[in-house]
């Protein structure tokens, strides 16, 4: 809904050039049209708006050279043409810059997963847009590193969770923009996230200390959101509680959790699974997994903040 130029108290006579009227001068006796809310607010309301879906927090100062221009970077967020194309191949892991701003960031996955990295809190600005596609098939993670992560539509005023999304398969892309959050300096989330990929379970094709997958093979999955399940069962060929796997990416706080665990009797017992801030996945206390048995890892979930 909007008021609609035509409909402006004493507004202007529609004309071929201006097909809806418009405002009106005041000659000194009353005639002009109106300053007041029915003729100003939709346009308050609608500039508003921009910067709302850009996710942008107006800052409380006049756009200018010195304090940015805020609507403009709204309407790039937007409606932006890409400043270029960045081209990513034949490495594990980027790390983009400030040179990258409103580029199309292509990544090539064809030899394995690739880490594509954020900027560091002090190189980013409110309402930068980010444009990441997958070109082939393994997994592309685009994360932040700790301290000052994101989290996606929310707002970590002292967080340290990363941002993580992923982007399984060729032609998969994410799209987000920045914005400043209302705590810290440093505190930034993600808004506005457009991704072209369903849910992705990873299953890591070695795990570590002699631990194999199973009949059941552990795997996986992160949430936007940072929230990550696990499913599945692991075997060791030798007695323990070593590290059977180190996650990409660590919880902000060590996480212990209940599991079952089969130690060579007829039932299974419970033990506990710890995560710690490496990223570690090992079992800490209770029942351990005898020789060729293992962990039943099904139903295991945890946030990383």
């Amino acid at each position: 809904m909007s008021i609609g130029s035509d409909n402006y108290p004493n507004g202007a006579a529609i004309t071929t050039d201006y097909p809806h009227g418009g405002i009106k001068d005041d000659t000194g006796v009353g005639d002009g049209t109106p300053v007041n809310k029915l003729v100003y607010d939709d346009i308050h309301q609608t500039f508003r708006k921009i910067l709302l879906l850009s996710a942008i927090t107006p800052n409380g100062l006049p756009d200018n050279v010195t304090n940015g221009y805020q609507y403009n970077n709204a309407m790039d967020a937007l409606y932006k043409k890409f400043t270029g194309v960045k081209y990513v191949t034949g490495v594990a892991s980027v790390t983009l810059t400030s040179a990258d701003y409103g580029k199309l960031v292509v990544v090539d996955s064809s030899a394995g997963q690739v880490d594509v990295i954020l900027p560091a809190s002090v190189n980013l600005r409110d309402g930068d847009a980010f444009t990441v596609f997958n070109n082939d098939i393994n997994l592309v993670l685009v994360r932040r590193t700790v301290p000052n992560g994101f989290g996606i539509n929310q707002n970590y005023s002292t967080g340290i969770s990363p941002l993580i999304i992923q982007l399984p398969s060729v032609y998969d892309f994410g799209e987000f923009v920045l914005s400043k959050g209302s705590g810290t300096a440093g505190t930034w989330y993600a808004a506005n996230l457009r991704a072209s990929t369903a849910p992705l379970w990873v299953s890591p094709p070695t795990l570590l200390n002699s631990w194999t997958n199973s009949a059941s093979p552990f795997k996986y999955y992160v949430s936007p959101n940072g929230h990550v399940s696990f499913e599945g069962l692991v075997v060791n060929s030798s007695s323990g509680s070593t590290v059977f796997f180190t996650l990409p990416f660590a919880p902000s706080y060590q996480r212990n959790i209940p599991v079952l665990v089969n130690d060579g009797t007829i039932t299974l017992k419970m033990a506990q699974l710890t995560i710690d801030t490496s990223g570690n996945c090992s079992i800490t206390k209770g029942a351990t997994a005898t020789a060729n048995n293992g962990i039943v890892l099904d139903g295991v979930s945890f946030w990383l903040s």
